[in-house]
């Protein structure tokens, strides 16, 4: 057999390149698989924080859907409005001892029994113990109104001052509303104010009902003028 060293150097040739590549190949794949082994530790990363998320997520949401009134076969009550609810019946209880001696036992606030989704429920009506009925309190006269008012306003006072924290309400200002009340229902309001002021309280009435005048001991009187504009004067 003729022997060629010329085609035996062609061969080894040969070789070596696809030995080259080979070895290239696997240089590049071992690159590779640490590429994906460094992404592989990063994707166990995430998905052990996914993991922590998830579960946060899971009663975060269960307490914001709580929060908001959308729990499955509860009642639908937002946060807001719960807290609202609450606040407004506690008031409505003093306001109502107020209201049930401005009337003399006829009239008590009650909180409209509604459903509180959509922040309904947070509407007045009042139970009427001589009628023996209950209705919406925009049926009540003007004067009835008045009184209303004025016992949701000083409700509102004593609430404040029953919670804690030892907040006190030392003054407060009653604007008009006295000029349409008849003398029985005018009476009423002045001897309830007049009551609340005699401890350490300030009750300030604004008004023109001269009426108000002769039963009012310390006023500021403000008088105006065409010609000489508006005068102030102190009546104690």
């Amino acid at each position: 057999t003729e022997y060629s060293l010329e085609a035996e150097k062609e061969k080894l040739e040969l070789k070596k390149t696809e030995k080259k590549e080979s070895e290239e190949a696997v240089e590049f794949l071992n690159h590779k698989i640490q590429a994906n082994v460094v992404a592989l530790d990063g994707i166990k990363k995430n998905f052990d924080l996914y993991t922590k998320k998830a579960e946060e997520f899971k009663w975060k949401n269960s307490l914001y859907e709580t929060a908001c009134g959308r729990i499955t076969g509860k009642s639908k009550v937002k946060l807001e409005t719960f807290v609202q609810a609450s606040y407004f019946e506690r008031i409505i209880r003093f306001a109502s001892l107020r209201f049930m001696k401005m009337s003399n036992g006829q009239y008590e606030f009650l909180r409209k029994a509604e459903n509180l989704s959509d922040s309904k429920g947070l509407e007045l009506e009042v139970r009427d113990h001589w009628g023996g009925s209950c209705r919406d309190a925009k049926t009540l006269s003007g004067g009835e109104q008045f009184l209303a008012s004025l016992s949701l306003a000083l409700g509102l006072s004593d609430a404040i001052q029953s919670w804690a924290g030892g907040i006190h309400l030392d003054s407060m200002f009653i604007d008009e509303g006295f000029g349409s009340l008849s003398s029985e229902v005018l009476k009423t309001a002045v001897d309830t104010l007049t009551a609340v002021s005699s401890g350490s309280k300030l009750v300030g009435i604004i008004s023109h009902v001269e009426e108000l005048r002769q039963r009012i001991d310390r006023q500021i009187v403000v008088a105006k003028s065409k010609t000489e504009g508006s005068s102030v004067s102190i009546i104690v």
